[in-house]
């Protein structure tokens, strides 16, 4: 009931209504209906967070409300549409609000999404209309330009927003003058981001040994990977840093992986990964040593011939270099020995 008021804008009946619910819902312990998806509950419980800013801004039992606001991870929230947006920015561009993905047609316009990309690109930062204006318009005059900025945005907070009511602040993009930025504490999860953390926590976790742990953090953040960062861009110099950013972690956390599954005998594992990061970067030499290693345990020496041949043949094409002394005395000591360990390569 409290949520149709809210809905229905029936603020009179909202309050008392309200209060009664946060006051059950304390008294009884009920705060599960809040903070997870119940069957007493909507299917996204994110649908009631607007409910609980609601009961904070009308003092109706503030100190609750806060309470299951921290729970749920929102604490300095000021505005909350009832959903997550959740965004995959790594092998395709693709929006969820809540379990509604953002059709093709609904951006209504490139601009509108490439404009929303660039607030992704620069998340924590404000970014002044002109800049905007430069990087998505650089052949207009100044005035088409900033004609074109007013309608994408527009495009681009119906798209994310659609429900939002003209009197209300959004909560997505903020704006202060004439700067933009996507809202701090916006309830918004990228694949991006969510990919540097997982392998920020795995590379730490490996780095005094192969443990358990380490390895599967490094399993669970190369399942983000799905290919390069928002490839429709790709020629676009304000996603290039970024693209090449989140490809060089990428690249070390494989590396890593690659190397533990390898010292563990889970050859296959390391030489399909050690493969798609030879995809990625043909120079990538460590891949190439470890895949050398992995055949010699095998007592594969043809294969390792070949692959220390396929490391020639993409450097000196590429680079015009010969591979590193590294590669050459693990080469000839596997060629010899047929064995050596991983660590250290």
């Amino acid at each position: 009931m409290s949520l149709a008021y809210y809905e229905l804008k029936q603020g009179e009946r909202l309050g008392p209504c309200l209060d009664d619910l946060l006051a059950l819902s304390e008294m009884h312990g009920y705060d599960f209906l809040f903070t997870r998806r119940t069957l007493h509950g909507p299917p996204d419980p994110r649908r009631l967070v607007p409910l609980l800013i609601e009961a904070r801004d009308r003092r109706c039992r503030p100190a609750y409300a806060a309470h299951l606001l921290v729970d749920m991870g929102l604490p300095e929230i000021e505005t909350h549409p009832g959903y997550r947006l959740r965004v995959q920015t790594l092998g395709a561009f693709r929006v969820w609000r809540g379990r509604d993905e953002v059709e093709s047609r609904e951006w209504q316009r490139d601009k509108a999404r490439q404009l929303f990309q660039l607030l992704l690109t620069q998340k924590g930062h404000w970014l002044q209309r002109d800049e905007m204006v430069e990087r998505l318009w650089p052949a207009l005059s100044p005035e088409a330009a900033a004609r074109d900025f007013k309608v994408a945005l527009n495009a681009l907070n119906r798209a994310i927003e659609p429900g939002h009511a003209a009197d209300a602040p959004f909560a997505f993009v903020v704006r202060e003058g004439s700067a933009y930025r996507l809202r701090p504490e916006a309830e918004v999860w990228i694949d991006a981001a969510a990919f540097e953390q997982a392998c920020e926590a795995g590379l730490r976790a490996t780095q005094a040994g192969w443990s358990d742990d380490g390895v599967r953090r490094l399993q669970d953040a190369l399942q983000l990977y799905h290919g390069d960062y928002l490839p429709e861009v790709l020629y676009e110099d304000w996603a290039s840093a970024e693209r090449e950013r989140l490809l060089s972690l990428y690249l070390r956390a494989a590396d890593r992986l690659a190397g533990a599954l390898i010292e563990r005998g889970r050859f296959d594992e390391g030489l399909a990964l050690c493969q798609a990061i030879l995809a990625r970067d043909a120079c990538w030499e460590r891949a190439y040593r470890l895949m050398m290693t992995a055949y010699a345990r095998q007592g594969n020496r043809s294969q390792v011939f070949r692959v220390y041949q396929r490391c020639v043949t993409s450097l000196r094409g590429e680079l015009g270099v010969d591979p590193s002394p590294a590669t050459l005395s693990l080469y000839e000591q596997l060629t010899r020995s047929g064995d050596a360990p991983v660590t250290g390569l």
